[in-house]
């Protein structure tokens, strides 16, 4: 036993996945060679449960409070690519080999790790000169290479059963050619089954074609069989895998299928054709027989074909290879010949024990490369973190000195709330709510993640009830659906390509994570942005520039995204990119930190490092104004001026003086130093006030360097609250007999109360108006009709800096001309 070599297969998945399958077949094929003891890694109602049958694979469990691996000497661990800064401590010379199964690798780490560039990049090089990853086919390798980081080709392929039967070598008549098309028809391959459809309806062949369309989906509907007047279409369905295996074997000249799917044709001999695809329309007739692909891939978009040094053939080239004499038997023979020397288990597993022997990653070199990727956010004293927040599998651990773990934060059911459990016990949910959060106790439930009515906090609803009957419902369909494993992997890929089926064929580096909106908007103003908007986008948009429109449309269809479709990956456009590239280059190469709470931006210098591009960069959007030398001898209204560096700004623009109002303790002193740094005494006036449509005082909730008078006692607690006054704008003006030129208003949702405010000194003076419209959908659809039915002659157009956020500084520009 001493050289049995231990490997750990890490996967903790619970949903039904391609991944669970993939590595239960190597897993069960590894643990036969006496050379390795195989443990896997998962939930005790994880998906692999289902799929392991040999039982000297040892299964070790973790849950959401414990994700450790429980054996103290050097083991290899083989984990997804994106799961290496979710690794449980392990034996410092303990291997690492890394799985990428991912088309999107990169673009997944960012999102999962939420990692710089520099660490990505560093990690990456990391990798490929250790030689610590395989991939499922060429096509995943090609996702994972970097300008500056190209990778072996160490493929460890998919694989499927041997299948102990042969399909016809004749033609099932010889008066017809039957093609089956296998596969789910949904949106990732809807439109490869219907270009086939296309090619194979202008074919001219002597005999009868028809179709056979085994599968089921949603964009079914999307075929038009009348269309095609050459074929005759036969809607199959789904089936079992025994169903089609007799199936295939009783009707198909000629498979035509994408993905593991194209290998239950090789298998029983049958001639099989990978369809290329795409999430639009295809037009291409372009087919690779499965024993002509490259790097064991079994799918590809319709332009990779020369990336992937293909060779492709036209649809009649097809058919009349296997309607001509022997061509049926002999392209069936090939395609299995494929199939046998390259996805049986057999083959396979040769590849997957090289992969193993060949990684030099340690888990100590891991760790130092990594460091505290996974450190959301850190309390320190010193160089000691006393608090910290971790992201893990299932969500966020609070830990104690990094090592013990005092709460855990994870995902509900309901995707607006999250569960606050500590070790195996939930004891609240928890939503964000404007800026702050809504608590609500919840049952307690056991290990087995099951209500336990004895410990109960409180009676459980119905909620819970039809919950534990969906998932009872749901475990049974698993039972079934693994009897039937063709049927899983179509519905794995159906998942795996989810976020293809949202964003279309891309280019990746157009594509990006950005701060969605939960962090600012309510749910209610969320669902707003989902309903019946059509009045209100009207009236907002009315009048607008071309610019101005296509900003309110781009964050309307973000949020929409975002909230119908659990996605923040976002297109940026081209003009977005440039534009960001551009305020990048210029606005990062301009911060310097100076000591521990003094920073510079050029020559200004700042108390704290929250230098905002908006600010900095955009310049409070006081460039696009049209009218600023009739602003240059009137004074400026600041409203929510935070630490001073807004004022900074303004102060550029006018001979007279930019009066601030900032009510928090913090914000206040932190402005009055900026402010004194920046020899500014003479050109601004601090205000420790808050502006709004009446003289009061208020408790104002602050948290760090944010601040808002909207808040409901009821739910929120836990930051600190202050009482400030508030005073209306116009009774500062009229005291102070200021003639305003422009107003800018960032008072964190509180914009429409300051407004009634200031309506006096807007209708007199009429300066121009910078207001944030992004706090709620309220402000965002509501203050410019509000300001244009006053029928003082504004014009408006809206702006927002390019941050990679979906909604966050939104402004509303607003001038008389």
């Amino acid at each position: 036993m001493d050289n049995v070599r231990k490997v750990v297969i890490y996967f903790p998945w619970k949903e039904v996945s391609g991944g669970p399958i993939y590595l239960a077949r190597l897993a069960d094929a590894l643990a036969i060679n006496p050379n390795y003891k195989v443990y896997y890694v998962d939930y005790e109602d994880g998906f692999s449960r289902q799929l392991i049958s040999e039982p000297t694979v040892e299964k070790i469990t973790v849950s959401q409070s414990d994700f450790s691996i429980p054996i103290t000497e050097p083991i290899t661990v083989i984990t997804p690519i994106y799961f290496a800064c979710w690794l449980p401590p392990l034996h410092p010379e303990s291997k690492v080999l890394f799985i990428n199964w991912h088309v999107c690798c990169i673009p997944t780490l960012q999102h999962n790790w939420n990692a710089s560039d520099f660490i990505i990049n560093k990690f990456l090089k990391m990798v490929s000169i250790t030689n610590s990853v395989f991939f499922c086919d060429e096509s995943h390798r090609i996702g994972q290479n970097t300008e500056n980081v190209k990778f072996e080709k160490n493929i460890v392929p998919i694989t499927l059963p041997v299948i102990e039967r042969q399909g016809q070598v004749n033609l099932i008549n010889q008066d017809e050619v039957n093609v089956v098309i296998l596969g789910r028809l949904c949106r990732d391959k809807i439109f490869g089954v219907i270009n086939v459809l296309d090619n194979l309806d202008l074919v001219n062949v002597d005999k009868k074609k028809v179709v056979h369309i085994v599968g089921n989906g949603p964009d079914k509907d999307l075929i038009n069989v009348d269309k095609y007047k050459s074929l005759e279409i036969k809607f199959v369905g789904e089936i079992t895998h025994a169903e089609l295996t007799n199936y295939l074997i009783s009707y198909c000249d000629c498979l035509f299928a994408m993905g593991t799917s194209v290998l239950e044709g090789a298998a029983l001999s049958i001639p099989s054709v990978i369809i290329p695809h795409n999430m639009k329309p295809i037009t291409c007739d372009k087919y690779v027989y499965i024993q002509d692909t490259k790097g064991f891939c079994l799918g590809w978009y319709d332009d990779q074909f020369e990336e992937l040094e293909l060779e492709p053939i036209k649809m009649s080239q097809v058919i009349q290879s296997i309607v001509k004499g022997d061509g049926k038997k002999n392209i069936g023979s090939s395609a299995y010949n494929y199939y046998s020397d390259n996805h049986t288990i057999n083959k396979v597993i040769e590849l997957f024990v090289n992969a193993i022997e060949g990684t030099n990653l340690t888990y100590e070199c891991l760790k130092n490369i990594l460091g505290e990727s996974n450190v959301l956010k850190s309390l320190s004293i010193g160089n000691v973190n006393i608090f910290t927040l971790n992201k893990n599998l299932n969500g966020v651990d609070a830990k104690l000195l990094g090592k013990w773990n005092i709460f855990s934060l994870r995902n509900s059911s309901n995707p607006i709330w999250k569960i606050i459990s500590i070790k195996n016990l939930d004891f609240f949910e928890i939503r964000k709510c404007e800026k702050f959060y809504k608590f609500k106790f919840r049952g307690v439930r056991d290990k087995k993640n099951s209500l336990n009515p004895e410990s109960s906090l409180f009676n459980i609803n119905d909620k819970y009830e039809r919950e534990d009957i969906i998932e009872n419902y749901q475990k049974k369909l698993f039972e079934k659906l693994d009897r039937n494993k063709y049927k899983i992997e179509d519905i794995i890929e159906n998942h795996q390509k989810k976020l293809f089926e949202k964003l279309d064929r891309i280019d990746y580096s157009n594509v990006i994570m950005m701060d969605t909106c939960d962090k600012i908007l309510s749910q209610e103003s969320l669902q707003f942005f989902c309903g019946d908007i059509k009045d209100s986008y009207i009236d907002l948009i009315k009048n607008l520039d071309a610019q101005s429109i296509d900003i309110v449309t781009r964050i309307i269809s973000r949020i929409q995204k975002y909230m119908l479709e659990s996605t923040c990956y976002f297109w940026m456009t081209e003009d977005e990119e440039s534009e960001f590239r551009k305020m990048m280059d210029s606005h990062t190469s301009k911060i310097c930190q100076l000591s521990n709470n003094s920073y510079s931006y050029g020559s200004y210098i700042l108390p704290c490092n929250i230098i905002t591009s908006t600010v900095f960069y955009y310049k409070c959007f006081m460039p696009e104004l049209l009218h600023l030398n009739k602003y240059k001898n009137k004074h400026i209204i600041d409203a929510g001026g935070s630490f001073g560096d807004s004022a900074l700004i303004l102060s550029e623009y006018t001979k007279e003086r930019v009066h601030v109002f900032e009510p928090t303790e913090l914000m206040f002193e932190m402005a009055q130093r900026t402010i004194s740094d920046n020899a500014l005494k003479n050109k601004v006036v601090l205000n420790k006030l808050a502006l709004g449509e009446q003289e009061q005082k208020l408790k104002i909730r602050v948290q760090d360097d944010y601040s808002t008078l909207c808040f409901n006692d009821k739910y929120e607690s836990g930051n600190t609250l202050e009482m400030i006054d508030v005073i209306k704008l116009d009774d500062y003006v009229k005291s102070k007999k200021l003639s305003v030129g422009v107003i800018k208003v960032d008072v964190e949702g509180f914009e429409e109360k300051l407004l009634q405010g200031a309506l006096e000194t807007i209708k007199s003076q009429k300066p121009a108006l910078l207001f944030s419209i992004y706090h709620n959908s309220e402000q965002f659809f509501g203050i410019k009709p509000f300001i244009e039915q006053l029928n003082l002659g504004y014009s408006f157009k809206i702006r927002k800096p390019l941050d990679r956020s979906v909604i966050v500084d939104t402004i509303l520009i607003a001038e008389v001309c």
